[in-house]
C-alpha cells in the first residue's frame, strides 16, 4: 500500500480485516517506508469550551498525507500548548510529551489516549524547563522508558531524568549538558547537546551519558540555522542548512566516520536513495524515508514544513542554487516557544 490513507480504508473495511492488520508481526517497517504524516495546527481554530487533556483546550489540526493530498481530508486534535502552563517537550512513536508543573504526559496524537508519569522532583516549578523529551521504545513496550533533559532553575543546569513507562518513581537524575535531540542508531540512543558534541545514551543498567569524540571537518555549525540527526540506514547524518555565496539558504549532509580515532565528519555530495522530512523545532521527530520512489518521492531531498502557505517544500541537499531566504524556513532552537509548530509523525497503530 502507497500511503497511510489506504492503511486505514484497510483496516476500517471490518472486524477480519482489522484483525487482520492488528496482528501483523512488523508494522513498525512500514515506518521508513512511507513518508509520515504532516500535522499542521490550526491558528483559526479554537474552542475555549471544549476541553481535554485534564482540563486543557484543545486546538484543531489538519493532518496532511503528501502522497493523497487531495483524495483525503484528515484531522486530529491535540492540546493548545499556548493555554496556561501547559509545555510541548517532544514528539515520539506517535506520542505527544508535555509539561505541567510537576505533572509530565503523553498524549496519542489520533486516540487522545494520555498516560500520566508520576510527578516530577519537589523542586519542578515553574522555572521547570524540558529542552527534550523522547521514548526509547513504543509505550506499550515493556522496554519503553521516556527521557527528560531538564532544567530545575531559571539559571541553567541541566538533569537527564528516565521513566520506565507503568513504574511509580523516575530514576535518579544525572547532571548533563543540555540535550536537544536524542535519535536511534543501530541499536544505539544517540544524543546531541547544545555544542553538537554526541553522547551515546545509555539507559540500563543505569541512565548515563559517554561522548562520542570527533573532529567537526567541514562540518562547521552556522549561526543560522541549527544542524539536526537522522538515521539513513547505516549511516548516522547531521544535516545542516546555511546561507551561501549567493545569500541563499543550501541543504548540506555530513556522514560521522567511527572508523577512526577520533570520529570524523565526512560530507556527503548526496544521501543515496533516501528523502529527509524535517521542520522548524528540534523537538520534532527528523524521520528519513526509504526508496521513496516507491510512493512518488524523489530521493536526496528534505521535505521541510512551513508554519504558513504552502505547508511544505522541497530541497534538493547540497544544491548549489540553495533556497531563498524568505521561503519560510526557519528553525527553532532556543525552546523558548510555548506553542506547538507544525510536525511530522508517525501514527502510533504502527508500532503496537
Amino acid at each position: 500500500m502507497g500511503s497511510f490513507v489506504e492503511l486505514l480504508a484497510f483496516s476500517g473495511t471490518c472486524r477480519s480485516w482489522r484483525t487482520v492488520f492488528s496482528s501483523y508481526p512488523t508494522k513498525p517497517a512500514l515506518c521508513g517506508g512511507l513518508p509520515p504524516l504532516l500535522v499542521r495546527p490550526m491558528d483559526d481554530w479554537y474552542d475555549p469550551n471544549y476541553r481535554g487533556h485534564d482540563g486543557f483546550g484543545l486546538r484543531k489540526c489538519k493532518v496532511i498525507d503528501i502522497v493523497n493530498q487531495k483524495n483525503a481530508a484528515l484531522w486530529c486534535q491535540i492540546p493548545d500548548f499556548a493555554d496556561g502552563d501547559l509545555f510541548f517537550s517532544g514528539s515520539s512513536f506517535g506520542q505527544l510529551i508535555s509539561i505541567h508543573g510537576q505533572d509530565c504526559h503523553m498524549l496519542d496524537v489520533f486516540t487522545g489516549a494520555t498516560i500520566r508519569a508520576p510527578p516530577l522532583q519537589s523542586e519542578v516549578k515553574k522555572h521547570c524547563r524540558v529542552t527534550c523529551g523522547v521514548l526509547t521504545a513504543p509505550v506499550t513496550s515493556p522496554e519503553s522508558r521516556l527521557i527528560l533533559c531538564v532544567s530545575f532553575t531559571m539559571f541553567g543546569g541541566y538533569s537527564l531524568l528516565a521513566w520506565h513507562v507503568g513504574s511509580r518513581s523516575w530514576s535518579e537524575a544525572i547532571k548533563c549538558p543540555r540535550i536537544d535531540q536524542v535519535i536511534q542508531f543501530n541499536g544505539q540512543l544517540i544524543a546531541r547537546d547544545s555544542d553538537y558534541k554526541l553522547y551515546v545514551l545509555s539507559v540500563v543498567p543505569e541512565l548515563r551519558l559517554d561522548q562520542i569524540i570527533s573532529e567537526s571537518d567541514d562540518a562547521v555549525p552556522t549561526p543560522f540555522a541549527s544542524p539536526w540527526l537522522v538515521a539513513c540506514g547505516d549511516m548516522l547524518v547531521m544535516v545542516e542548512r546555511h546561507m551561501n555565496d549567493n545569500l541563499k539558504h543550501q541543504f548540506n549532509a555530513y556522514r560521522l566516520d567511527r572508523s577512526a580515532a577520533p570520529a570524523k565528519w565526512l560530507k556527503l555530495s548526496d544521501v543515496g536513495n533516501y528523502t529527509l522530512f524535517s521542520a522548524n523545532d528540534i523537538r520534532c521527530p527528523k524521520p528519513a524515508c526509504e526508496s521513496p520512489g516507491v510512493w512518488g518521492g524523489s530521493s536526496n531531498r528534505v521535505i521541510y514544513a512551513h508554519e504558513s502557505e504552502p505547508a511544505f517544500s522541497e530541497h534538493e541537499i547540497s544544491d548549489e542554487d540553495g533556497t531563498d531566504v524568505m521561503a519560510g524556513l526557519e528553525f527553532r532552537t532556543n525552546h523558548a516557544y510555548d506553542n506547538i509548530p507544525s510536525f511530522w509523525l508517525y501514527p502510533s497503530f504502527l508500532y503496537s
